[in-house]
């Protein structure tokens, strides 16, 4: 059986993203021992192996030869004065500024990346990144799973909470959902009763947006309340400032459904070359939402973070990412719903 990640226990690998960049090869998470396809999920197109693609058994690197019908990113940073280029904050801008030495950086139109990335489905012995184990998970709501009883799940977050740039988002082939979304929908299938979920997520806010939507979310008296903020806060909060709107919307909760619990979710980072200078990594603020459920009987920590960054270290961030900036692309939504699912065992 496999995660919503597409790893199985067999060491079946499916829908792995690359996104081919000039003159760059691919690189898979594990050697396969066997690559069974390779394609375009946005065309469905199947891919040829020694006219489209070149691999040898044993090794990570997928090359695109000369003549590939992949998909190829020209370029996913180019200097400033690039001609044809938008650049933000412009209306239907293309490129984000402040990147590498100067460069900037691709962001879109909305679809790009969608558009230009492959997926591999393989097979390996090697070992994959293991999903995180939370310290604790919210057992009541896990129990009224179990007895598919009716439960409730509000969220409040930030972009990508919202969906983008996920395919079902961008609103292009294969239409793929959000994170939250495919989560709930995995927990329907496997745990069987109705689950209502109520996503309150707002582009572009922080922490303080939650307690604003106070009255909205409130209304909902979730049986679990979602938090995932942190992409925004970042750039905004010191951790100890962050820590306390966090603990701030727990103790709103709370007040208003003393029985409910609370899943706090560690943020994917953002692209190291956006602004490095000005770089500070999510890993202290994934600490501090593992800090805040340690002192709780009541909150629980999906770590996204701590995922993400295993798989990110052998692939590319542009393999992950849908603006290349700070959104996951559909295979980064998948990253995120494999650590929030893997909460609820259904045993």
């Amino acid at each position: 059986m496999k995660n919503l990640l597409g790893f199985s226990a067999a060491g079946e690998v499916t829908g792995e993203s690359i996104l081919f960049r000039r003159g760059e090869p691919g690189m898979l998470l594990c050697a396969p021992e066997r690559i069974l396809r390779v394609y375009s999920p946005l065309t469905g197109e199947v891919f040829t192996p020694g006219c489209d693609y070149e691999w040898e058994p044993g090794r990570r690197t997928v090359f695109r030869p000369a003549g590939s019908r992949m998909p190829e990113a020209e370029w996913v940073m180019t200097p400033p004065g690039t001609p044809g280029v938008v650049v933000y904050p412009g209306k239907n801008c293309t490129v984000m500024p402040r990147g590498r030495n100067g460069m900037l950086i691709r962001l879109g139109p909305p679809n790009w990346y969608a558009s230009h990335r492959v997926e591999v489905d393989y097979l390996t012995r090697e070992a994959l990144p293991s999903l995180p184990e939370p310290a604790r998970r919210p057992e009541r709501f896990i129990a009224k799973l179990r007895r598919r009883e009716k439960v409730v799940v509000s969220v409040v977050g930030d972009s990508i909470t919202v969906g983008w740039n996920s395919t079902a988002v961008v609103q292009c082939p294969p239409f793929a959902p959000p994170y939250i979304e495919r989560t709930v929908a995995d927990l329907r299938e496997s745990f069987g009763g109705e689950i209502v979920l109520h996503n309150h997520a707002i582009s572009g806010t922080g922490t303080a947006k939650a307690m604003e939507l106070r009255d909205r979310w409130g209304a909902d008296h979730a049986d679990l309340l979602v938090i995932a903020y942190g992409m925004n806060d970042l750039s905004s909060r010191q951790p100890a400032e962050y820590a306390r709107m966090i603990t701030e919307i727990i103790q709103a909760k709370k007040a208003l459904d003393p029985e409910s619990e609370i899943l706090l979710v560690a943020s994917m980072p953002r692209n190291p070359d956006w602004e490095p200078e000005l770089y500070i990594p999510h890993g202290e603020y994934a600490g501090v939402l593992h800090g805040i459920a340690a002192a709780r009987e009541d909150t629980s920590v999906a770590d996204v973070h701590a995922l993400w960054c295993a798989i990110q270290a052998r692939k590319s961030y542009y393999d992950l990412t849908g603006n290349g900036v700070n959104h996951a692309n559909d295979y980064g939504h998948r990253i995120y719903a494999a650590a929030v699912r893997n909460c609820f065992p259904e045993k």
